[in-house]
């Protein structure tokens, strides 16, 4: 689904394509916010999607998807106007694209034909514990390559530690974890591996721990072990003390993550009312 990118270019070719899928409300408006400080407004190029929905046999309606789509890229123009509006004296490298489909398919189709290195999304939905809703769920859990969900109660601010979600299994392209190597350089941050036992007992540090891996060299780490019968009520509250201002997780096809995204648990869940989640896949 995703292209190479700066993560597997040589030194000379620094430019990252950032994909930001949008509806113009004001979660997606945090979300562009977001990615334009976690990646350098200047430095990257951003892809603002925006899907105007599913259109039943397209080839019968051709004049009416023109209009559906002249109005959207007139509303996304005058978005897009706000965000530069917001950066006074930038030069940003946006662009803004109009298709036709569902939000996962749309994200799918514009990742085949062009080289992508993260999607960027808001959550649907304001205020309230967790509503990522149904679009960045999809696209996080299904997605070929990294995506950061940004909750609309995201503010701008450094952001000191990153928490990692540690299942002590064996990461087996390392070249998964750039992202995450990148994004702590960028803010100076250190981040906490942090793994939970089920059984709950507290045990040390385990050789399988992504964390010791040098690829981190330079970065400020630690592993460590908390106890928990549910592994994303022990992240979350570990995520809602205030210590971290991002929360990484690695999907796994047979991973936790399907738990992590299930409505039941995200209603118990008030972590993503205030940091972005990178979901990782390997």
């Amino acid at each position: 689904m995703f292209g190479s990118g700066p993560y597997h270019r040589n030194k000379t070719e620094q430019m990252a394509q950032i994909l930001i899928p949008t509806d113009m409300s004001e979660g997606s408006r945090k979300a562009v916010l977001f990615a334009l400080d976690a990646f350098g407004a200047e430095q990257n190029r951003f892809t603002l999607l925006l899907s105007v929905g599913d259109v039943p046999r397209p080839s019968l309606v051709p004049e009416f998807i023109r209009f559906v789509k002249q109005q959207a890229r007139e509303e996304l123009d005058a978005f897009t106007a706000e965000i530069r509006a917001l950066h006074p004296g930038k030069t940003l490298d946006i662009q803004d694209v109009v298709a036709n489909g569902s939000v996962f398919a749309v994200v799918q189709r514009y990742t085949e034909e062009n080289p992508v290195d993260m999607v960027v999304m808001g959550t649907r939905g304001e205020g309230g514990a967790l509503k990522w809703g149904s679009n960045a769920e999809v696209v996080a859990r299904n997605a070929g390559g990294p995506v950061i969900v940004v909750p609309p109660e995201w503010e701008a601010g450094p952001i000191g530690k990153i928490l990692y979600a540690d299942d002590r299994e064996e990461v087996a392209d390392l070249k998964t974890l750039l992202p995450l190597v990148q994004l702590a350089k960028h803010y100076g941050a250190g981040i906490d591996f942090v793994h939970v036992n089920k059984d709950e007992v507290v045990r040390g540090p385990e050789p399988g721990s992504a964390g010791n891996s040098d690829i981190f060299k330079g970065i400020k780490t630690s592993t460590a072990s908390t106890a928990g019968t549910n592994v994303t009520e022990s992240l979350a509250l570990l995520a809602d003390s205030g210590d971290y201002g991002m929360l990484a997780v690695l999907h796994r096809k047979l991973g936790w993550l399907d738990e992590l995204f299930h409505r039941s648990v995200a209603k118990r869940m008030a972590l993503n009312t205030t940091v972005p989640l990178l979901v990782l896949h390997e």
